[in-house]
């Protein structure tokens, strides 16, 4: 499953857009990509397409901040005890929060 994507064809392709007339299929590409990568874009975007900015991202609040490096951000490599550790943590947390 692909996702259809338009970003710009190089640094400058923007302002040939806007300068200089240019027609949009010379300044910008639309590819067929991953969700994963589809959502890497966007984070580059963001950041105003520096890879070091996407890395330091501390915007941990946005729905694609685990994605934001183009994996998945699920961590499948878990022992069943590190699973259960985590389950419980997580209903500790939860019931500390409804006693506020």
């Amino acid at each position: 499953m692909g996702i259809k994507h338009t970003f710009i064809a190089s640094r400058d392709g923007l302002d040939k857009y806007h300068n200089q007339g240019l027609p949009k299929e010379e300044c910008f590409k639309t590819a067929e990509i991953t969700p994963l990568k589809a959502i890497r874009a966007n984070c580059l975007e963001c950041a105003n397409y520096s890879t070091n900015d996407v890395k330091e991202c501390e915007i941990w609040y946005c729905p694609l901040y685990p994605f934001r490096s183009g994996k998945s951000g699920r961590k499948s490599n878990l022992s069943e005890n590190q699973k259960k550790e985590i389950v419980n943590r997580f209903k500790k947390a939860r019931e500390l929060k409804n006693q506020l």
